[in-house]
């Protein structure tokens, strides 16, 4: 999970009637309402080891172990992998630009796009033996100059800036959405993935020893489709490390999994689907929202798509103003989506699911999650705690 750890999962609390101020007295007189009860989950922000850097080093057998003894964080969690292959590469192309040698750079540009999208591993080595070659050769020729090193820290600044606004563009917190591992009768080293969301996700999948983590398997092109409730077997040789996609290419989270099978939750779910004789879609948050019906044959469901949640407005689905509990009928099956209102509203997608026959539908409404406390705000908290 990043700066995160699941502390602890388990079931949930007896429900909690609202207040008797947002109850009518028809309602008061009656029973409580019943309300979703999802699991409970427990975050806790990862903090730096505390085993000295030296006996961390002596246990590292890999790579990955390596850079975890140094950084003080998992690898396999964070985005370092990716960070230092990319300056690698952009000390590579800063070289070739500071050179003057514009074609090869162009080349090696055009060949690294083509690897990514086929994953073409061979040729990812030939391309990065060959500007290992320019590199070594500029270093050892003298050509190197402050010009030179002006132009390497700037492609490199420039391309970790760009990593970082796509990361953060795609990424969302990775407490929205739990890899909890299921009990197993029987000792396997079989890894079975199980999509217990309300929607459908996309699967890529990576090697356990890969810290790069930026081609999956299959290319940027590939992935694997898992629908709502069903399960897909990655294989039988992990370690290995999965990422989760939702329309609009949002990256839901990234886990290292073993043998055994797992199930994908989300941690607080927007929407809340039941079984029931006449379909319907409810708004059980305090705000309008807008909603769109879309065919679950359409284009628009699918994830390979870019901008499906846009497009699906713009293709002409019905779309319905809902107030805060009120409710329409649901046509089923369906692919929901429940958009913000106003003049931006369609770029800001809050829920989504895939809606069988004979369901119904209620948004809870999202939540925003906080960041863990730094230094400064738990010694502030502290200090704040003395002084009452």
């Amino acid at each position: 999970f990043g700066e995160y750890g699941l502390f602890w999962s388990g079931s949930t609390p007896p429900p909690l009637s609202p207040p008797p101020s947002r109850r009518s007295r028809k309602d008061a007189n009656g029973p409580p309402p019943r309300q979703p009860q999802p699991r409970q989950y427990v975050f806790s922000a990862r903090s730096n080891s505390e085993e000295p850097l030296f006996s961390s080093l002596r246990r590292a057998e890999t790579f990955p172990d390596v850079l975890e003894a140094l950084l003080g964080r998992s690898v396999a969690s964070s985005n370092v992998g990716s960070a230092l292959v990319i300056v690698a590469f952009a000390l590579g192309g800063g070289n070739l630009l500071a050179t003057g040698r514009w074609i090869t750079f162009v080349a090696c540009l055009s060949a690294l796009a083509v690897v990514a999208v086929f994953e073409m591993k061979g040729s990812a080595c030939l391309v990065c033996v060959a500007m290992v070659v320019f590199f070594t050769s500029t270093v050892l020729t003298g050509d190197t100059s402050v010009q030179w090193l002006a132009t390497e820290a700037f492609v490199s600044l420039a391309a970790l800036t760009i990593l970082a606004m796509v990361l953060q563009m795609v990424q969302v917190d990775p407490r929205g959405h739990v890899m909890l591992r299921e009990p197993c009768d029987v000792a396997t080293e079989e890894v079975v993935i199980k999509n217990d969301c309300c929607m459908d996700v996309k699967l890529l999948l990576f090697d356990g020893t890969d810290i790069c983590r930026l081609v999956p398997k299959g290319g940027l092109l590939g992935g694997v489709l898992i629908s709502r409730g069903s399960s897909h077997v990655l294989g039988t040789k992990p370690p290995y490390f999965v990422k989760f996609y939702a329309p609009w290419e949002r990256e839901l989270g990234g886990f290292q999994v073993s043998g055994g099978k797992y199930s994908l939750r989300e941690t607080a779910p927007a929407l809340a689907l039941s079984t029931s004789d006449s379909p319907c879609f409810t708004n059980g948050s305090d705000e309008h929202v807008a909603v769109c019906f879309c065919s679950t044959e359409c284009r628009t469901c699918s994830l390979w798509l870019p901008l499906a949640p846009l497009l699906a407005r713009l293709v002409g689905w019905p779309v319905s103003h809902v107030a805060p509990q009120a409710s329409l009928k649901l046509p089923t099956p369906c692919m929901l989506r429940v958009y913000s209102t106003g003049l931006l509203g369609a770029l800001f997608q809050r829920a989504n699911a895939v809606v069988r026959e004979q369901e119904s539908a209620e948004y809870l409404g999202s939540i925003q999650w906080t960041h863990p406390p730094s230094k400064v705000r738990k010694s502030t908290s502290s200090l704040f705690k003395v002084v009452h």
